[in-house]
C-alpha cells in the first residue's frame, strides 16, 4: 500500500490458483443474477474474496481515514469487480 509517501507491503500465503477458482465462480454468480436467477453463493464468494485480498489491509490500519482507494490488479484480477466485495 502506498500512502502518504510511504510503501507497506503486506504479504498472505495464498495460493493464485485458489484465488482464481473465487474469482471465476464470483463472476459466473454475477452472470447468473444478470439473466435473472438468483444467487445464494454470491455473498459467500464476496466475503471469501474481501477476506483474502483487502482484509489484511483493513486489519493493519491501512484504510482508516481513505475516501478513495485505488487497486492495481494484475492477471486474472483486473476481472474482478472489487466494488462488489463485501466485508
Amino acid at each position: 500500500m502506498i500512502k502518504n509517501g510511504s510503501i507497506d507491503i503486506i504479504e498472505k500465503q495464498v495460493q493464485s490458483t485458489d484465488i482464481r477458482a473465487k474469482v471465476e465462480a464470483f463472476r459466473e454468480e454475477i452472470k447468473a443474477i444478470t439473466v435473472g436467477k438468483r444467487s445464494a453463493a454470491i455473498r459467500h464468494l464476496s466475503l471469501e474474496l474481501y477476506d483474502i485480498l483487502l482484509k489484511p489491509v483493513e486489519d493493519r490500519g491501512n484504510l482508516k481515514g481513505i475516501k478513495f482507494l485505488g487497486i492495481v490488479p494484475n492477471s486474472f484480477l483486473h476481472y474482478l469487480p472489487f466494488g462488489m466485495l463485501m466485508e
